[in-house]
């Protein structure tokens, strides 16, 4: 009984050089467009942010000593600066620091602190009004930093798009396909 592979290995032949060659010019095609495809990963990266507070430098001198470290003193400098919120991150509950809210910090506060009275500290909360710290251990640069696209206001912009470059690669795809078979 003839089988199917008898049939292909009599048309088209073994696999060969030249199928293996064609196998290959396909694969190295495919690696610029598999790139292409993920590089929103990697141009819109989320990564952590903060409130940046204006009277950072001020508290800097009062809260950190000599022999703190700089990430120590970083993170001494936002517990005073920026609240903490509670997730839940379906493991427990993880505190966080706020991405888009600071203490309302005002001069009185930060005497109170350069005495070493921490207990006046005002603990009111407002909406990040100078801008965002970023976190730039893993990503130096990405949009999400360089156009502030964080916090309720303008963090939908991420999605949008994302969104649409897959739309635009979805309808060339459909496009360049029909033009490709003409």
């Amino acid at each position: 009984m003839l089988q199917f592979d008898d049939v292909l290995k009599y048309l088209i032949g073994e696999f060969g050089p030249y199928q293996k060659l064609l196998l290959v010019l396909g694969t190295l095609m495919a690696v610029p467009s598999a790139m292409e495809a993920i590089s929103p990963l990697f141009i819109i990266a989320q990564t952590d942010h903060w409130c940046k507070v204006p009277e950072v430098e001020e508290i800097s001198k009062q809260v950190c000593l000599s022999n703190i470290t700089d990430y120590n003193c970083m993170e001494a400098v936002k517990n005073f600066t920026i609240p903490r919120e509670t997730t839940d991150e379906g493991c427990g509950a993880v505190s966080t620091f706020s991405q888009c809210y600071r203490y309302n910090l005002t001069t009185d506060s930060i005497m109170y602190m350069a005495n070493g009275d921490y207990s006046h500290m005002n603990r009111s909360k407002i909406a990040c009004d100078y801008g965002w710290e970023y976190d730039t251990s893993q990503y130096k640069s990405s949009v999400m930093q360089q156009y502030d696209l964080v916090c309720a206001e303008r963090d939908y912009l991420n999605a949008l798009a994302t969104t649409i470059f897959m739309g635009g690669y979805f309808l060339g795809s459909i496009l360049f396909g029909i033009l490709m078979d003409r």
